[in-house]
């Protein structure tokens, strides 16, 4: 370490201005930051060449759906979605999760007749669970929730979702999952299924990418 000089003598009758002292402060604090120089390093220290080769990096893995997912309605429980990112770290890493998915509560491609859409959204005269309806997202890593998305309504015919999450980890495997719940939200519970309703419904994941950003050093 170089030697530190004080940059401010203090005399008794100075008068004081703050950024005397701090110029004294600055001196050691310079030094615990890390601002090294040719007093700290000795000549020819370092060899051009043999410098220890950096250990930081972003690496991405990704996954995503390959067909259309039809989700089952007789159920409040969490679906997975069919798309996982496995991993193995050889040391510490944090992994940056995100994810986007898009929600169709039915197929683009019919109209059940008029009966339930009209302009993108739910009519309003169909049924009598429409009010509760609702489907909520949560992402995680090793089972633990880093994300969550929700809850929306069936009101809407298509739903864009993303979320994003990151979590330190240890040297080992690890997966990253997504899941989805329906349930209607009646009487204050969320213990009704959406086959429970008289809507004539077929709730989807169309499409859905996640990625893991690895983060190493």
């Amino acid at each position: 370490m170089a030697w530190r000089y004080i940059q401010r003598d203090f005399q008794a009758g100075d008068i004081l201005d703050p950024e005397d002292w701090n110029q004294n402060v600055r001196e050691y604090i310079e030094e615990i930051n890390g601002a090294l120089d040719r007093d700290n390093i000795p000549t020819a220290s370092v060899v051009v060449g043999e410098e220890v080769a950096s250990e930081a990096f972003n690496a991405f893995v990704s996954d995503g759906l390959d067909s259309t997912q039809q989700l089952e309605m007789d159920t409040t429980s969490f679906q997975d979605i069919d798309m996982t990112v496995n991993l193995t770290a050889v040391s510490d890493e944090l992994l940056i999760c995100e994810t986007s998915i898009q929600f169709d509560t039915a197929d683009p491609t019919q109209t059940y007749n008029g009966t339930n859409y009209n302009n993108g959204y739910v009519k309003f005269t169909t049924g009598t669970l429409r009010d509760w309806l609702r489907y909520e997202f949560i992402m995680t890593l090793d089972g633990y929730q880093i994300a969550y998305a929700g809850p929306f309504t069936a009101y809407h015919k298509r739903q864009p979702v993303y979320m994003v999450g990151a979590l330190p980890v240890e040297a080992g495997a690890h997966a990253v999952r997504c899941a989805v719940r329906l349930f209607a939200a009646k009487d204050g519970g969320d213990t009704v299924t959406w086959d429970s309703s008289t809507q004539d419904f077929s709730p989807r994941i169309e499409k859905g990418t996640l990625i893991v950003n690895r983060r190493k050093r």
